[in-house]
């Protein structure tokens, strides 16, 4: 035997690097997926705690081979697919719920649709549309264990008919006469 006795390990090939969109709800479940990484190649993986839009999950040796070479990997960037009833903001799913004017005023019971099933909320009185409800663990899964929340945006809504006595009370409170 001659030389120094180690033996260098051959280069790895470059990275491979796929995109893979995933639903809310595939983020929320931590969902087994597949990815096409090309030449009748797919691979799997969950997704983690902690993944979230522009995530890259490393699937070590997945990518491609070349002779006398270590297989690279193949690195997959994450992107969350628009959801009709959520965005998402870090770990944090934002939602609207719309308001009619006299549950504005009044406050209300509302029941909305959350990531995780439906949830009761209230509408305090006087809210406006700049007024948000931020409910606690009910965003994403962030690496650490714990959760983003899920904020409710609230936005005030018209009757579709307009009604003559909201248009008078509105009239007589913009022209300074209160009745």
């Amino acid at each position: 035997f001659t030389g120094s006795g180690t033996q260098q390990a051959p280069e790895k090939v470059p990275d491979q690097f796929a995109t893979k969109t995933v639903s809310i709800d595939d983020l929320i479940k931590g969902s087994w997926l597949t990815v096409d990484l090309g030449e009748g190649r797919e691979a799997g993986f969950a997704l983690a705690a902690g993944t979230t839009e522009g995530h890259q999950v490393r699937l070590k040796g997945q990518g491609h081979k070349l002779t006398g070479m270590q297989r690279g990997d193949a690195v997959i960037n994450i992107h969350i697919a628009p959801d009709e009833r959520f965005t998402v903001s870090g770990f944090d799913l934002h939602t609207v719920l719309p308001v009619t004017i006299e549950n504005a005023v009044l406050g209300s019971d509302a029941r909305i649709e959350g990531p995780r099933g439906p949830i009761n909320v209230t509408v305090p009185a006087w809210s406006g549309s700049d007024r948000t409800i931020r409910i606690s663990g009910q965003g994403l899964a962030n690496a650490d264990g714990g959760k983003g929340d899920l904020v409710v945006e609230l936005r005030i809504m018209l009757w579709e008919k307009p009604d003559d006595k909201v248009t008078d009370l509105m009239r007589s409170m913009k022209n300074g006469l209160f009745l």
